[in-house]
């Protein structure tokens, strides 16, 4: 059995939330709360769940380059470099000094 093998992500395809959209006050918070959940998910070393959840924050604020690189720590630890660098070229374009 090896160990430590990188698994090709490229099917893998993780939404990224609607660039035009407009986030509301109430948006923002459920994101954050998404994250909060997200974060004790990854604490627990459930990457899956995690993933899901900053998905959903992402999809509720897809202005913040915070939650992709985040995400992108997510998917780094699951052997996903190929999406980790997609959430971390979006963080980018969103604001340069956050990935």
């Amino acid at each position: 059995q090896l160990e430590g093998i990188i698994i090709d992500d490229n099917d893998k395809s993780l939404e990224t939330g609607d660039d035009s959209l407009e986030v509301t006050e109430e948006m923002m918070d459920s994101s954050n709360s998404k994250r909060g959940e997200a974060m004790a998910s990854l604490s627990e070393g459930n990457f899956d769940e995690a993933l899901k959840l900053f998905t959903e924050a992402i999809k509720l604020n897809p202005h913040s380059a915070s939650l992709y690189a985040k995400r992108a720590s997510v998917l780094t630890k699951a052997k996903m470099p190929k999406a980790a660098i997609h959430d971390c070229e979006k963080a980018n374009s969103i604001n340069k000094g956050s990935a």
